[in-house]
């Protein structure tokens, strides 16, 4: 996670834009954001979470605060974040929710929250628009909630010590944010699902074969049935003993009832056929008698049909002649009203000629070249109009384009001046660049005679402390030389004896011997001094040298100046200000050479336009003259034809008209005359119809004849009535029906009694074998239902044996010695890797006393225990809780442990890179020495990364160079950026 450029405006206490590029300041790995108590540092790191993640850092915090009361109430409070992650460059815009005045009218309305979230490349293509789509785009790029991203990344007030202090739980899911182990935790979820389903299914199982058992014990006690063993088996072969030989003898019983039962029905059935045949017999016979009683007026049915059948060629006939009669009257009546029409056709053209009847065709196609004369003539009218209407655009669009082309001449005269302007400011743009050059060279001479003036005052500091470390190391050294000295002649005094020669002069005598009891130095430690003076001369040789060439680079430096400072800076400043206009000037040469050939390309072409223009005019002129004459030619050929207001076309289609009205007069004649003769033919064929139908009239045939439905009727009657005298004499024929009509009439009522008496004896035994195998089917079902259980548990404790025993071992179960779930498991390396990168800044910061351990348990009932955390004080040899630990303490424990999380996770394939932290806490509570310590290890831990710290303590100031600086006034805060230098 990179935090690349941030711009707000209307925020909190600054109601203008403002704009912080973090990659100016990536150079030096270490900013400062400094300002007075409630200007506004900490509204720079809401901000950056507010463009995220739609909140602020503190998480309580309601992000409506967000608008600035300083701003007016038309300007627009936004955040813009530009971010870099591994899948590429971001930027997210939002802003708040904020009431502000309405476009029309008075008052204020709801200015809702936005969002807008793109690709920095792909700017066309946004990711998200709305805060809804927003929010879940930047989770899944960042890969941290809000509340992560301000334990890792932003570290604000309240806020820094919270993964230092937080419980395993806690801890835990803020690592597996960061180094995306969250498949593992899913893992063990989906696996704890699956051994809950498949435990949930083992205990049903188990209850249904209890319950299958409580079942079939219970029967089996009611019937008094003994069970050898508890297994399926054994409970199948009970039922079978105790059921068997009872359900077979009913089986017999009910099979001699049956019997009986069957033979007492049959005897029932055929005295009832006895009977019943008995009543069919006098019944057809009594309906044969009534049929034949109906012959008669069958007979008079049957007349009355043939009369009807003689009647339909009649009819058929008398509908011939009189559709006859009327096609001859629709015959006579077309001739009549052609004739009509074809008078009155003649008669409005009869000035043409007088025999128009007869040679009306002739005559039209006499008029057909004419017509065509006409035709072309009415063309070359439309056409002349057409021409003269293109005549005056042309003459319109050649003022245009004269217009047009005088226009461009002033343009392009104009453009010549510009781009002669541009010439000469390309000249005096490198006449300036040259003194620019050279007065550039100067400053940069002076910044390099104030750093080596800065460097040669170091090097001589160096160069006395060095001198005074060497000085009291040689005074060390010969204070050492002395007590060793004195230390051996104390020990030859202690050994001296009169008489005996001094083992160091020789003498007899030992008249003033040292004294006693001086300290002896070792030759060791003696050593270790001449070393130390060695060293510090080695050290003094090297800062003199240091020195001597901080010396010389000063005199070197200073010797490359000819401008004095006072003098150098405005003449710079002046010939900046004149290179940069000329530069713009010069820039603008191309453009204008560009526009100066388009211009005269314009120029050309609306030249061309004009003389074209002028030559069509020209052309369309000549045409309309040659049009007009030919046309005058044309309408005096047509001009005898038309005098009586017809067109030369409406007279040759009044004529062809006329000829063809004729031709269809003369058809219609004929076909009256065939209707006269068809009328006659089919009056002689009614009457010969009539004659041999026995019909005297046609009205006779009419009153004979019947409808279809009435001789449906008819003819209905006489075949049921057929049909019905035929069944009953073959009825009473049939051998079977006479042979039983012959006997004598049984006893029903005794033959139904015996039936009934043996269906109830079949029924009690059927009852009784029904009970029997109910039972024992019961008992049966029962027992495979036991079966049937105890093979699914069986099945079911095979299949999830493997599954039960990987759940214990994910989830710290009995199978896990260990008892760490899997999912804290693969963290603990992690955290081991992050707690030894932290301890060599912790010891560093604490002067060794301090030292982050891990922990078997934080005082909680969690399974995480193993990512607990404790401090170690090597003062002491204790170990503490972090709780414990006070104000400063906590600061840079917490300091420590962030900077190893962001190291860590930098070298962690697939893990969240943190290059930009920024921290709002704790520096104030540092005494001088710890917090030289701290930013001794913020500047080791900044390679690679931009650390940025908020605070107001003002060491820091002087140690920090780039700088963020809030400057507040009663009319709001801005910012001030002090950047790095470049070198």
């Amino acid at each position: 996670m990179r935090l690349l450029r941030l711009s707000f405006s209307g925020i909190g206490p600054f109601p203008g834009r403002q704009d912080i590029d973090f990659e100016e300041f990536e150079p030096e790995g270490i900013m400062l954001i400094t300002g007075p108590t409630g200007g506004g540092k900490t509204t720079i790191l809401d901000a950056v979470v507010f463009a995220l993640y739609g909140r602020l850092s503190s998480q309580n915090a309601d992000p409506a605060r967000m608008r600035s009361t300083l701003c007016a109430p038309t300007e627009e409070t936004w955040v813009e974040l530009d971010f870099e992650v591994s899948s590429g460059q971001y930027r997210v815009r939002r802003s708040p929710a904020y009431e502000r005045p309405k476009k029309r009218g008075d008052g204020f309305t709801l200015h809702r929250t936005t969002a807008h979230l793109i690709r920095i490349d792909d700017p066309a293509n946004p990711l998200a628009t709305r805060p809804v789509d927003v929010g879940p785009a930047i989770l899944e790029l960042v890969g941290l909630t809000g509340e992560q991203f301000c334990q890792t990344v932003i570290l604000p007030q309240g806020k820094f010590d919270t993964f230092l202090r937080a419980k395993s739980d806690d801890r835990k899911k803020v690592l597996e944010s960061i180094f995306r182990t969250q498949d593992y935790a899913r893992f063990e979820d989906a696996l704890r699902e699956s051994a809950k389903d498949a435990q949930a299914v083992a205990k049903d199982a188990s209850a249904a074969l209890n319950s299958a058992w409580s079942e079939y014990l219970d029967q089996i006690q009611e019937k008094g049935i003994e069970l050898s063993e508890r297994s399926p088996h054994a409970a199948r072969a009970a039922v079978a003993q105790a059921m068997d030989a009872s359900v077979e003898t009913a089986k017999s019983g009910l099979a001699k009832a049956k019997d009986q039962e069957q033979k007492a029905a049959a005897a029932l059935t055929h005295g009832e056929q006895v009977i019943e045949a008995k009543a069919q017999f006098s019944l057809l016979k009594q309906t044969l008698h009534t049929l034949e009683q109906e012959a008669s007026l069958r007979e008079r049915q049957q007349l009355t049909l043939d009369a009807a059948a003689r009647s339909k060629e009649v009819l058929g006939k008398n509908s011939i002649h009189e559709h006859d009669l009327a096609a001859k009257e629709d015959a006579e009546q077309a001739v009549t009203e052609a004739e009509e029409i074809l008078t009155q056709a003649v008669a409005e053209v009869s000035f043409y000629r007088g025999d128009l009847r007869e040679k009306a065709g002739q005559y039209a196609a006499e008029l057909v070249p004419l017509v065509g004369v006409e035709a072309d003539l009415k063309n070359r009218q439309e056409e002349l109009h057409t021409l003269q209407d293109k005549a005056a655009a042309a003459s319109k669009g050649g003022q245009e384009c004269s217009a047009k082309a005088a226009k461009a001449h002033q343009v392009v005269e104009h453009v010549k001046l510009q781009v002669l302007a541009s010439q000469n400011a390309s000249k005096a743009m490198q006449e300036h660049g040259e003194k620019l050059e050279k007065l550039q060279a100067q400053h940069q001479a002076h910044e390099e005679w104030k750093e080596a003036a800065k460097a040669l005052s170091d090097a001589a500091e160096q160069k006395i402390a060095a001198a005074r470390a060497w000085d009291t190391a040689k005074s060390k050294e010969a204070h050492l030389v002395t007590q060793r000295l004195q230390g051996l002649a104390s020990q030859v005094a202690s050994h001296l004896q009169d008489g005996v020669p001094c083992p160091a002069c020789g003498s007899l005598s030992h008249p003033h011997p040292a004294e006693e009891g001086a300290q002896t130095v070792s030759l060791d430690r003696l050593s270790e001094a001449y070393k130390e003076t060695a060293r510090a001369e080695e050290l003094f040789n090297a800062a003199k040298s240091r020195h001597e060439q901080a010396l010389e680079r000063t005199t070197k430096a200073q010797a490359e100046i000819s401008i004095a400072q006072e003098v150098l800076a405005p003449q710079l400043q002046l010939e900046r200000t004149l290179f940069e206009q000329a530069e713009r000037q010069a820039n603008k040469l191309e453009g204008y050479q560009n526009k100066l050939q388009e211009e005269q390309n314009k120029k050309a072409q609306y030249d061309t336009e004009v003389a074209l223009n002028k030559q069509a005019l020209q052309e369309l002129q000549q045409r309309i003259h040659s049009l007009t004459e030919s046309i005058s030619k044309l309408k005096g050929q047509i001009a005898p034809l038309t005098q009586n207001g017809i067109t030369v076309r409406q007279l040759h289609d009044k004529l062809v008209q006329i000829h063809t009205l004729g031709d269809r007069q003369l058809l219609n004649i004929k076909h009256l005359e065939h209707a006269k003769v068809a009328a006659e033919t089919s009056g002689e064929e009614l009457i010969r119809s009539l004659k041999k139908n026995n019909f005297p009239t046609v009205e006779d045939a009419q009153k004979a004849a019947l409808d279809k439905e009435a001789e449906s009727g008819l003819r209905s009657q006489i075949a049921d009535w057929k049909a019905q005298k035929q069944s009953c004499s073959q009825r009473l024929s049939e051998p079977k029906l006479v042979a039983l009509a012959a006997e004598n009439s049984p006893d029903t009522v005794a033959l139904q009694n015996a039936k009934d008496s043996a269906t109830a004896t079949a029924d009690a035994q059927n009852q009784q074998l029904g009970k029997l195998l109910a039972e024992r089917d019961q008992l049966l079902r029962a027992v495979e239902r036991i079966s049937s259980a105890t093979d699914h548990l069986d099945s079911l404790t095979a299949e999830h044996k493997d599954l039960l025993w990987l759940f214990e071992l994910v989830n710290a179960g009995p199978a896990n010695q260990d008892s760490i779930p899997l999912s804290t498991w693969v963290l603990l390396e992690r955290l081991n890797q992050i707690l030894a990168v932290a301890n060599p800044h912790l010891q560093a910061m604490s002067a060794g006393r301090y030292e982050l351990v891990r922990t078997d348990s934080d005082g909680g009932r969690s399974v995480n225990q193993a990512l607990s955390l404790a401090v170690r004080d090597h003062y002491s040899d204790t170990e503490r809780k972090t709780s414990s630990l006070s104000g400063g303490e906590m600061f840079y424990c917490s300091l420590a442990l962030s900077l190893a999380l962001a190291e860590v996770v930098s070298y962690e394939a697939g893990g969240i890179v943190i290059q930009t932290m920024l921290i709002d806490e704790g520096f104030g509570s540092l005494d001088p020495q710890k917090l030289d310590s701290v930013m001794d290890q913020l500047r080791v831990s900044s390679a690679g990364r931009l650390v940025g710290i908020i605070s107001h303590v003002r060491e820091l100031a002087n140690q920090v160079g780039p700088k963020v600086q809030v400057i507040a006034s009663e009319q709001g805060s801005r910012l001030k950026l002090n950047l790095p230098t470049r070198r």
